[in-house]
């Protein structure tokens, strides 16, 4: 919401008044995107084996257009905001968002917890906290960072290396060399490591790694 909140005082068309959001009920929502997602599933299901971020991307491209993070769009740190602007307390719970701009230029909120039926005793609010202004915050890139715990890394180089002893030479890798790198982490494998029981927690939840 805060994203929305600084587009529409800043950025927005000067003939935009009032933006509405309305959250579809869960579980019962079919989105184009769905489609295409099952679409993608089943096509990634034909590859035994996918190399790099750069395959991924080609496949990708098959069902829309693909734009790469950090090259072609950046992120922005919005959860900063939270000295500037007030939190929506209670915003899971709420059926729609309202977002009004007056004469003035003041963006104002309101949440509704029905869909079609307004709750008159609700008045529309700043979102900013008292003495901030929306008009005047700057926002910074957010920093990248790879979040990939000690053992994901220790499995993922254990792996590459049952994959092909000379890996790091195999320009389809690259990917994952300069990944390792990033971490700081060597390319090298213990010898402790290199035995081939060892134990693998690949499916276990993680930060993930920025593609």
């Amino acid at each position: 919401m805060y994203a929305l909140a600084v587009w529409f005082t800043t950025a927005a068309p000067t003939s935009l008044q009032e933006i509405r959001i309305t959250f579809p009920v869960r579980g019962h929502s079919f989105l184009p995107a769905d489609r295409v997602f099952g679409r993608l599933e089943k096509r990634l299901r034909t590859f035994e084996v996918i190399m790099n971020d750069q395959e991924y991307r080609e496949i990708f491209s098959e069902f829309g257009t693909v734009k790469i993070l950090g090259q072609d769009w950046f992120i922005e740190d919005y959860k900063a905001l939270d000295k500037d602007l007030k939190k929506l307390v209670g915003i899971k719970d709420m059926k729609r968002i309202i977002f009004n701009k007056d004469n003035k230029g003041v963006v104002k909120v309101k949440m509704e917890l029905n869909f079609r039926i307004d709750d008159t005793s609700k008045q529309f609010e700043s979102i900013a906290k008292r003495g901030r202004h929306l008009k005047a915050i700057k926002l910074n890139k957010k920093e990248l960072k790879n979040k990939v715990k000690e053992d994901k890394l220790k499995n993922l180089k254990t792996l590459l290396f049952l994959y092909d002893e000379n890996w790091q030479h195999d320009e389809r890798l690259a990917f994952f060399k300069d990944f390792l790198a990033e971490c700081n982490v060597g390319t090298t494998i213990p010898e402790s490591d290199s035995d081939d029981g060892f134990d693998c927690d690949c499916n276990e939840e993680d930060g993930g790694v920025a593609i």
